[in-house]
């Protein structure tokens, strides 16, 4: 229908004398609606590629004994607040030009969206920045003098071994921003990267309410 468009496409390849093969995940062009990637157990591929705006949230580790691509403006991510974050272990990882591998917003949830009121959630889903007070991480959030919130959340993380989700921002006229994700990738060959990997913080909906605070990305590589 004109309101409902259905999820992407899926294809399987596998040569003769193939045991793994490559799962091919084809989205509908610009505003694919999300697909969810679940890997039953006992089940491998030797491939996966993402294509044609293909908008892809991998429900578990991605496990590959070739290659991981991204290309025709493809998104790949994890679950928001998902502590597992996204994880792949591929010979190559391949982001075209126009993809991305962004968990952009998918760490600690902002005020408003916790049951907690004006406070968001921080490192193990506990009470962390007040109304107006920025997400900490790596570094503390910033905070509105006038917002009367005098608790600012303490960092937390290793910068060697990033593996922390960024906590959400406090709500104050509007939500807080949601924390940024967390990558893992180990690439046993090569990583090549014309697009992006981001674990941005995301925004807030009100003037005066905290932004979220930056993810992780960790890359082993040879």
């Amino acid at each position: 229908g004109f309101y409902g468009d259905g999820a992407d496409g899926t294809i399987f390849l596998l040569g003769e004398g193939g045991t793994g093969g490559e799962l091919v995940i084809n989205g509908l062009g610009g505003g694919s609606p999300i697909t969810d990637l679940i890997i039953p157990p006992g089940q491998s591929f030797d491939s996966i590629t993402l294509q044609n705006g293909a908008n892809v949230i991998a429900q578990g580790p991605i496990v590959l004994a070739e290659t991981l691509r991204l290309r025709g403006d493809s998104r790949l991510a994890h679950p928001t607040a998902s502590e597992a974050g996204l994880s792949i272990t591929a010979r190559e990882v391949i982001v075209e030009s126009g993809s991305a591998i962004d968990v952009t917003g998918r760490g600690y949830l902002g005020g408003n969206k916790t049951g907690l009121g004006e406070t968001a959630h921080t490192l193990g889903f506990v009470a962390g920045s007040e109304r107006g007070t920025g997400g900490s991480h790596g570094g503390v959030g910033g905070k509105f003098s006038g917002s009367g919130a005098s608790v600012s959340t303490p960092v937390y993380g290793d910068p060697k071994r990033p593996n922390r989700l960024g906590a959400g921002g406090g709500a104050w006229s509007g939500n807080g921003g949601d924390g940024g994700g967390f990558v893992r990738i180990v690439a046993t060959d090569r990583l090549v990267v014309d697009g992006a990997i981001r674990a941005n913080g995301a925004l807030s909906s009100g003037s005066a309410s905290g932004e979220g605070a930056g993810g992780s990305v960790w890359i082993d590589t040879e």
